[in-house]
């Protein structure tokens, strides 16, 4: 997944929303959200090559997503870094997630962006493939690209930071958020929905989801890019 944006106790009406864009190449396979058991269960879509995630929401309203890191050192030896995922998921409350990420090597996985949260506090890893730093984020509106955290130059975050800062400051609306992830802009890459067949690599899914102010949670999944996928209504997955 290479979007996130996610809003922290900033709409009255749920105090945590998260939208997100997977960017993959064409041909990884992958299977779109379902429950799944474990320490606490939870939901999340599969990746069918390496069997993690790119994101998940467990049965405690903790909500997990991950990028990847560009320009950081790769290793086709390294674990899945959709494996941390799908690892944290299955912990409550948000401190002992945030224990666990201070035992992860960093030398295991290639570089990654994660974000947790639930709804009240918010953390984000950073990870080089070398080296990682793990940080609380409070309330406000917090983008996660694969370019943030002086990754590389990042056009396309300051693009999606702009683009998504007028729906923080206008009533809650699910609608336009999804239709804000549905986003090109030229060049390509630097899109929110990205489509770049030349180098076999697109968004390949689209991700809305909402804790509302009254505990029940609402999810959204378009599982293709979502400038010509419609999204799907699969909040009854989270009906714990």
């Amino acid at each position: 997944m290479c979007t996130l944006v996610a809003w922290l106790s900033v709409f009255p009406e749920a105090p945590l929303v998260v939208a997100a864009n997977r960017d993959e190449r064409l041909g990884r396979p992958s299977s779109g959200p379902q429950r799944h058991s474990g320490g606490v269960p939870f939901v999340a879509p599969v990746d069918r090559v390496a069997g993690g995630s790119w994101w998940a929401v467990n049965a405690r309203q903790i909500f997990i997503g991950l990028t990847n890191r560009a320009g950081a050192m790769r290793s086709a030896d390294r674990r899945s870094r959709g494996l941390i995922v799908t690892a944290l998921a299955q912990l409550a409350p948000i401190a002992e997630v945030e224990s666990r990420l201070g035992t992860l090597d960093p030398l295991d996985f290639n570089g990654f962006h994660l974000f947790a949260t639930d709804g009240a506090q918010g953390l984000i890893a950073v990870s080089d493939g070398e080296t990682m730093r793990v940080e609380r984020l409070g309330p406000g509106r917090h983008v996660v690209t694969e370019r943030g955290f002086g990754a590389e130059p990042p056009p396309r975050e300051a693009h999606v930071r702009e683009l998504m800062a007028p729906l923080s400051s206008r009533p809650l609306d699910l609608d336009a958020i999804a239709s804000a992830l549905r986003t090109h802009v030229d060049p390509p890459f630097e899109s929110l929905c990205v489509h770049v067949p030349e180098f076999d690599y697109a968004t390949r899914s689209s991700t809305v989801y909402a804790r509302m102010a009254d505990g029940s949670e609402a999810l959204r999944f378009a599982p293709g890019p979502p400038c010509t996928t419609p999204f799907a209504d699969l909040s009854a997955l989270l009906r714990w």
